[in-house]
């Protein structure tokens, strides 16, 4: 069976309202108990002094023998002071009395107690039953030259005196009963403020549920909280840095989701149109049977650069996919990074001849050797002149900078191209971005260049950034630091 749930602003009113009558429960049972405390020994102590001035007169009926007269006597005291007596001898049994014992439940008194008093003791005694509630105290009787309390002699008889409480119940009642209306009253005033306190508590809470549940429908807004608790303010903030950081994850997903979107259809692209020309030559090939040698030459020639070309499109794509997550290990060694963009300027002069671009270095002396992968950083000035070449136009020049500053090395590929659009340069390290919005392959490279470049850099604990002017050419900047990364 499912457990009921109540909201906390019932919580709060119920706890506070048990608690108080709790509280006043226990202050009337005190109240009810010492007051009945109080009320009996005023009637004892009433009882007593009672007792004390009834004492002579049954001595004086005793020194003259005179029961029949003693019997008068203590039937007249008892009608008129509202109590019953009795006198007992030095045995302990019944001289004289205004009522019969047997007839009376409430006259019981033992053994032990009518010698505890005829040993000059007072005994007090509270008898309750179903229909009364009496007290009963028994005083001793000396001879009329013995001394209460003394040793001299024992106690001639004694004399038990019964009063009834039902006046004191009775007031002990009525006390009560005013406690308890009190009680109630007190109840009542005090829901207005326990329901006020109750809602100005519970109020925040249920705008932080609110809050939470349009976190949860994609609403974003902060809580704006009124001054309250210590507690409650550090939920409210602590609501709020959780709906600010869940609304930038999904941005980013957002982002993510775009940018894998854009991806597979870049890569798809890219794909397609070398499969689709390799596809095309084929059928020609297989379709035709008069094909001379150099029409059959050139079109393998074409489909074997459309296969160089998707070959290094998947190593680009498994390079940049193990760098991205960092499972491309770098084989760190001494690398003179002077000597190695001199190979690289060599290696790309015939590539630069053939566009007509002049390719020429700028090597500082004295530059440190730093600990490096020698291989990635020769892919990485690679694919930065590469790209240069591709935008110079003929005529144009490329050249390539190496220097020392401080505790960085510092290269440069800076070109005399038409340049990047200022708005564009963030993207450009994106996956199969290209600047000039080309999608055919007129232009080299798999738009993955760039973007290898600055995940190598990265992984070396440098940085990589780039500055563009239009109609004046592009700078990239490649920083490494000298002591590794």
């Amino acid at each position: 069976m499912p457990r009921s749930r109540h909201s906390v602003f019932t919580r709060l009113v119920t706890s506070q309202l048990i608690t108080i009558l709790i509280t006043l429960l226990i202050a009337a049972a005190v109240f009810g108990y010492l007051m009945h405390k109080y009320f009996f020994g005023v009637s004892e102590w009433e009882l007593a002094e009672k007792a004390n001035r009834m004492r002579d007169i049954v001595h004086e009926h005793l020194d003259n023998d005179d029961i029949t007269s003693l019997r008068e006597t203590i039937y007249t005291l008892s009608r008129s002071s509202d109590f019953d007596l009795w006198i007992l001898d030095d045995r302990g049994e019944i001289l004289v009395g205004s009522r019969l014992a047997d007839e009376d439940p409430s006259l019981t008194l033992d053994s032990l107690e009518i010698e505890h008093s005829l040993m000059g003791n007072i005994v007090t005694k509270k008898v309750s039953g179903p229909s009364y509630q009496n007290l009963l105290i028994v005083f001793p009787l000396f001879p009329a030259h013995g001394a209460p309390g003394g040793n001299e002699q024992p106690a001639e008889g004694a004399l038990v005196i019964r009063a009834p409480l039902g006046a004191v119940g009775s007031t002990v009642n009525h006390a009560l009963r005013l406690v308890v209306y009190s009680a109630l009253i007190a109840v009542l005033i005090v829901v207005v403020p326990i329901y006020v306190q109750s809602q100005q508590f519970s109020r925040p809470l249920r705008q932080l549920r609110d809050a939470a549940l349009g976190i949860a429908n994609g609403e974003f807004r902060q809580v704006v909280m009124p001054p309250h608790s210590l507690e409650v303010e550090q939920l409210a903030a602590a609501l709020n840095y959780a709906a600010a950081e869940t609304e930038r994850t999904l941005q980013k997903q957002l982002e993510l989701d775009s940018l894998r979107k854009e991806f597979f259809a870049n890569a798809s692209h890219e794909f397609r149109a070398p499969l689709t020309s390799i596809k095309g030559f084929l059928e020609i090939i297989a379709d035709r049977t008069n094909l001379d040698e150099n029409e059959t030459r050139q079109y393998v020639e074409i489909m074997l650069k459309d296969v160089h070309y998707l070959e290094r499109l998947v190593g680009d794509l498994f390079d940049l996919s193990r760098l991205e997550l960092g499972k491309l290990a770098l084989n760190k060694i001494s690398v003179a990074v002077g000597e190695l963009v001199s190979q690289v300027v060599g290696s790309m002069q015939a590539k630069a001849a053939g566009k007509g671009v002049k390719l020429r270095k700028d090597i500082s002396r004295g530059i440190v050797a730093i600990e490096a992968d020698g291989d990635r950083l020769y892919q990485v000035m690679v694919n930065l002149v590469e790209n240069a070449l591709q935008h110079t136009p003929p005529g144009g020049t490329v050249r390539v900078v190496c220097k020392q500053e401080g505790a960085s090395i510092v290269l440069q590929v800076i070109d005399s191209g038409k340049g990047i659009p200022e708005h564009l340069i963030p993207r450009i390290w994106e996956r199969f971005y290209k600047a000039d919005g080309a999608r055919t392959r007129k232009k080299e490279g798999s738009g993955l260049g760039l973007s290898i470049v600055k995940e190598i850099v990265t992984a070396h604990g440098g940085e990589v950034k780039a500055a563009s002017k239009l109609g004046k050419g592009t700078i990239f900047q490649v920083k490494l630091p000298v002591n590794g990364c």
